[in-house]
């Protein structure tokens, strides 16, 4: 076996070994305090995955998985977010985030406006459904298969900065600036009644604005 296979899975059952140390010490009662040799032990073993392994190793990446499982050890509502899981859960609670207001997808290479929410800061522009998404400020993100949760960080930013977008419309090139606001994102989905006594309310999820909506709804 070639010693990059051997490095690999030493690597994979250092992790393993630690995982299993965190969560037996997270595990344990809140009364119970750890021992300085179970902490040296985590760190004997971070030691040698640094020493040892072929490659660089990612020590956030090996934190956050220590993290996340040592939180799911404890019950499913006990989590671990990083950074940027805990941004997008904080702006989905918020009810809104600051952005340029458009949904789109990338089939291929190339991003596609699926929708351009009503009064939102692209509609103000003239962005439409269909536009062919091909730069975001000075950087290609059409036909380099460009990561599209990169595209959605790029397009987002404080509301009243401004970002530069070029689309092409059938065979047109057009640019726009657009200057980023708050946009919604609404938590009731659908609303109507089924009889003149009984009304039907859907809900996506539940946020800082999910009151307010629901009232509205049943207005």
């Amino acid at each position: 076996m070639k010693k990059s296979s051997v490095l690999t899975a030493a690597l994979g059952v250092a992790i393993g070994v630690l995982l299993t140390l965190v969560v037996q010490l997270w595990s344990r009662p809140a009364k119970m305090r750890v021992r300085d040799r179970d902490w040296q032990k985590i760190n004997l073993i971070l030691k040698s995955i640094d020493d040892n392994y072929v490659d660089s190793v990612d020590h956030r990446k090996v934190t956050d998985v220590v993290a996340e499982a040592a939180l799911q050890a404890l019950d499913p509502h006990s989590i671990y977010m990083v950074p940027e899981s805990l941004e997008a859960h904080e702006e989905d609670l918020a009810g809104n985030f600051d952005g340029i207001g458009i949904q789109f997808n990338v089939p291929n290479d190339t991003a596609i406006v699926l929708e351009v929410i009503p009064g939102g800061p692209s509609e103000k522009v003239g962005l439409k459904t269909g536009d062919r998404l091909l730069k975001v400020d000075s950087t290609n993100i059409a036909g380099v298969k460009f990561p599209q949760d990169s595209m959605v960080r790029r397009m987002k930013g404080k509301a009243g900065s401004k970002v530069s977008v070029l689309v092409k419309r059938d065979e047109e090139l057009i640019p726009f600036e657009i200057t980023r606001g708050k946009i919604p994102t609404h938590s009731v989905d659908a609303s109507f009644m089924v009889k003149d006594s009984i009304g039907y309310i859907r809900l996506s999820k539940f946020s800082r604005t999910t009151g307010h909506e629901f009232i509205s709804a049943t207005s």
